[in-house]
C-alpha cells in the first residue's frame, strides 16, 4: 500500500510538475543545445534498448504496470508453490517501486542542475565533455552547449563564466595542438571555427554600440 502510495505521488504530483521544468531547459541562454545534452543525461536518455523512451519513463510504466499483478490474482504457473512465487506480485512492485524512487532523485536532480546555477552547469557540461570519447556525437552536442553558454557569459558579462570558459579553451585548443599529426594540416573542431566566428560577430556589435 506504502509503495501504491508512492508511485502515484509521483505519477500524479512530481512528475507533471518536473515535465514543466523540463521543457524551459535552455530557455535563460537561447540554447539549441543544452536541451539536447540533457536529453542524454541519465535516466532521461533513451535507446534502441528502451524502444526511444526514457529510462526513467521506462521504469515508471513498468512500476504501473505491475499494479497488474496485484489487482489480479494469477495462480502460480507449471503448479510451482513456495513463498518467493506467491509473493512475486508484491515483490515485483516493491523492487519497481524502489527503483523508480532512486532514478526520482536523480532525475530531479538534473532537472535542477540544468535550471540551475549557470557556473554548475558550465562545470558540469566541461566534466561530460573531458569524460566522452574523442569526436562522438555526444562530445559535438557537449562543445556547442558550452560555446551557448559561452556566448551568454559575454552578454551578461559573468566574469566566473568567463574565467571558467578561459580555462576550458586554453585546454581544449593545447590538447588538440598536442595530439595533431605534425606530418598533416592542423584542423580544429568546426564548432570551434564557429565560436570563433561568432565572439567576431559579439564583439563588433558591441563595439558598434559602444
Amino acid at each position: 500500500e506504502i509503495c501504491v502510495a508512492i508511485d502515484i505521488a509521483i505519477l500524479g504530483i512530481a512528475y507533471p510538475i518536473i515535465v514543466d521544468k523540463i521543457s524551459n531547459i535552455g530557455d535563460k541562454y537561447s540554447s539549441e543545445y543544452v536541451p539536447v545534452v540533457f536529453n542524454n543525461e541519465f535516466p532521461q536518455k533513451s535507446s534502441k534498448f528502451t524502444c526511444g523512451i526514457s529510462v526513467f519513463k521506462l521504469t515508471l510504466f513498468a512500476t504501473l504496470f505491475s499494479f497488474v499483478f496485484l489487482i489480479f490474482k494469477i495462480p502460480p504457473l507449471f503448479g510451482w508453490d513456495n513463498w518467493f512465487i506467491n509473493n512475486s506480485a508484491k515483490l515485483s512492485v516493491l523492487v519497481l517501486t524502489v527503483l523508480l524512487i532512486v532514478f526520482f532523485f536523480i532525475w530531479l536532480g538534473k532537472v535542477a542542475l540544468y535550471n540551475g546555477k549557470s557556473k554548475s552547469l558550465l562545470t558540469h557540461l566541461i566534466n561530460n565533455y573531458n569524460k566522452s570519447e574523442t569526436d562522438t556525437e555526444i562530445q559535438s552536442y557537449h562543445l556547442k552547449a558550452i560555446n551557448e553558454l559561452a556566448f551568454y557569459a559575454i552578454e551578461k558579462q559573468d566574469e566566473h563564466l568567463q574565467e571558467t570558459l578561459l580555462e576550458f579553451y586554453y585546454s581544449v585548443f593545447a590538447n588538440i595542438r598536442k595530439q595533431h599529426d605534425k606530418s598533416k594540416p592542423l584542423v580544429y573542431p568546426i564548432d570551434l571555427y564557429f565560436l570563433v566566428s561568432k565572439l567576431n560577430e559579439i564583439a563588433v556589435e558591441n563595439e558598434n554600440k559602444a
